[in-house]
């Protein structure tokens, strides 16, 4: 069995920097912010494949199969962390983010019909928000 999901998210927002924290030659920043996403290209294909099996097993497993839907959809993103200048030229970015987004009504591929989720017999939709991190070292020249 496989399962995998590929998505573009492409995103426009703000970010806000709280007052500077200074000691000697070190900087440090705190931020917010916050804005839209919007998931292009997005792809999820689904693949099964049964080899050595007796006919009852693979009717109950419901036989070899490879399908790909997709579909695009709107999301949001909220990020809060903290931006560190160093005097030797290079920064630290650290923060942590949640972004929101469900793609709704996936089409297939192939046909451009809507795929219809076997558990619930609706249109199939996928999560894809969650939480992350992020940390980024910057270099200057």
């Amino acid at each position: 069995m496989r399962a995998e999901l590929i998505t573009a998210p492409v995103h426009i927002g703000a970010a806000y920097y709280l007052q500077a924290f200074n000691q000697g030659d070190f900087q440090a920043r705190a931020f917010f912010g916050g804005g839209l996403i919007s998931y292009t290209h997005s792809r999820a294909t689904f693949a099964q494949d049964l080899a050595g099996t007796d006919s009852s097993t693979t009717a109950q497993l419901g036989g070899s199969f490879h399908s790909a839907a997709t579909q695009d959809a709107p999301g949001y993103y909220a990020e809060a962390g903290a931006h560190m200048f160093f005097a030797s030229r290079y920064s630290v970015l650290l923060s942590a983010l949640y972004r929101s987004g469900e793609v709704t009504n996936l089409r297939d591929e192939n046909t451009g019909q809507l795929v219809i989720s076997p558990a619930t017999r609706k249109p199939a939709s996928l999560d894809v928000g969650g939480v992350g991190f992020r940390m980024t070292v910057v270099v200057g020249l």
